[in-house]
């Protein structure tokens, strides 16, 4: 048996914000503490709905199904989004309008190609599922600085609104005459590749026993080039520091993960089912990082990081199944996100230098839950209660010197509810409603990244709500959890990882 199946997209999204040219552009006012008045100020040039959006893309799945055992899946998948500018606005004003002293477009574009193969062969008694994936990402974008360099630069030595925006422009200050910058832009390129690797073997009888074992690899490679030239000119940037280069930092990271992991689960007298599952993680680590220009202070020597770890995740579960219609269970389980390599920062003229690695965060979940239907399967009630235990959180530590790194500090408590209900309208047609509630803060005080100890964490709504209405051929099934990865914070996401 061949079967093909055959998806395109084509979409194309009006912008909604226009990008407006101001010359001359307002100086800063209030002795240099707030934006000058972009909004009363008569426009030279508007380009309208500058952040228009184009997707296409499109996706291909063959199945070839030799004879009933065996089933191999092939995939393709190809996605090209481009957009005129982003979609942000300037705020003051906040009129969907983005102001710029010059006219400096502000493109982005993202392409992404996935690839997979999965076969799966049942036996007798135990499937065997093989899954590879291989993908790439890259992006490129650009965003103007001419009014933040104005803005950042000009206060080193005097009031920014001294500070010409033109590059013919001339102030002295600090002993000496400076040019302004005239327009800049700051550029970044980056480009992702994966290929990943999983080979599984679970139990299909309908005995009490139940297992699962199997094995992952994934390698891991980024590239990123961020850049700002200034025109190589007598005057401006050029003149005022002698290159025109701001910044040229390029940073390749590459990750190795392997795994190995396996489940047990055997059915209990008295309706209940015992599982018990753990997963060995192992990675490797390394990134290569090289800065020059204005902005790196001089250092200009390539710059190495290494990082590796391993560890176990271990999940316990209990559920008690009087019939097929009722579930009640109780699960302890432990995730984890990996460490990586820092980039070294240069001393001076950062006060320290910065960690060589940041290790794994984990996250310990304890989870009460149940999971009921009635009517036939046509209402299903599916609800939890939990507690996580966040440690080691990665956080993202900023001196002060303009350079930053990772370091583990910190924990934090999570705790919190969620409620799925479903219901199968007509064959074909399930209503299913989602509400969760979260209590996510941080747990200590960590100066150098700015956490507070009962401060929320970012990221994590209180409260989410989803709604959700499928159609389909046939009724799919009602009970589950699918909905809750969309609506969990990150700690339930890592804790479900095992």
């Amino acid at each position: 048996m061949i079967a093909l199946r055959l998806v395109g997209t084509d979409k194309k999204i009006d912008g909604w914000i226009d990008r407006t040219v101001l010359s001359p552009f307002p100086v800063e006012v209030n002795n240099s503490t707030a934006r000058g008045n972009v909004a009363g100020t008569t426009p030279s040039q508007v380009i309208g709905n500058s952040n228009w959006e184009a997707l296409r893309g499109g996706r291909a799945t063959l199945l070839y199904q030799p004879f009933d055992r065996l089933s191999i899946t092939a995939g393709v998948m190809y996605q090209g989004l481009t957009q005129g500018g982003p979609n942000t606005i300037d705020s003051p004003p906040a009129n969907e309008v983005h102001y710029q002293p010059f006219n400096v477009a502000e493109p982005f574009k993202d392409t992404f190609n996935l690839y997979t193969l999965t076969i799966k062969y049942n036996a007798d008694a135990f499937q065997i599922v093989s899954a590879t994936a291989d993908w790439n990402r890259r992006q490129d974008q650009t965003q103007d600085i001419s009014e933040a360099m104005q803005f950042y630069i000009g206060g080193f030595f005097g009031p920014p609104a001294a500070w010409p925006f033109t590059a013919t422009g001339t102030v002295n200050e600090a002993g000496a005459t400076w040019f302004g910058f005239g327009p800049g832009t700051i550029s970044e390129d980056d480009y992702t590749h994966q290929f990943s690797e999983e080979l599984r073997v679970a139990s299909t009888g309908d005995g009490p026993l139940q297992w699962l074992v199997g094995g992952y690899y994934s390698t891991y490679g980024a590239t990123s080039h961020v850049y700002s030239f200034y025109p190589a000119t007598n005057n401006g940037f050029n003149a005022d520091f002698g290159t025109n280069n701001l910044a040229d930092n390029h940073r390749k990271l590459d990750i190795d993960q392997s795994a190995i992991f396996g489940e047990v689960s055997y059915l209990l007298p008295g309706h209940l089912k015992a599982t018990v599952g753990a997963r060995y993680y192992s990675y490797r680590s390394a990134s290569d990082t090289s800065v020059s220009g204005v902005s790196a202070n001089g250092t200009s020597a390539p710059l190495f990081g290494h990082a590796s770890n391993s560890g176990v995740t271990p999940k316990l579960n209990l559920a008690y199944i009087p019939d097929g219609d009722t579930t009640l269970y109780a699960t302890a389980s432990k995730g984890f996100r990996p460490g990586g390599p820092n980039s070294p920062i240069p001393v001076p003229p950062c006060p320290q230098a910065a960690p060589t690695q940041f290790g794994p965060d984990s996250v310990w979940n304890y989870e009460l839950g149940e999971k009921l239907r009635f009517l036939d399967s046509r209402i299903s009630v599916n609800g939890d209660v939990y507690y996580e235990n966040w440690s080691d959180v990665q956080q993202q530590v900023a001196p002060g010197c303009g350079f930053k790194f990772t370091a583990n500090a910190g924990k934090a408590k999570i705790y919190g509810a969620e409620l799925e209900v479903a219901v199968v309208m007509a064959p074909g047609l399930v209503l299913s409603q989602n509400v969760g509630y979260t209590h996510a803060t941080n747990s200590t005080n960590v100066p150098g990244a700015g956490v507070v100890s009962g401060d929320r964490l970012l990221d994590v709504p209180e409260v989410t709500v989803l709604e959700a209405v499928n159609v389909s051929e046939f009724a799919p099934p009602v009970t589950g959890f699918a909905a809750n990865v969309a609506v969990t914070p990150l700690g339930r996401l890592l804790a479900l990882n095992v």
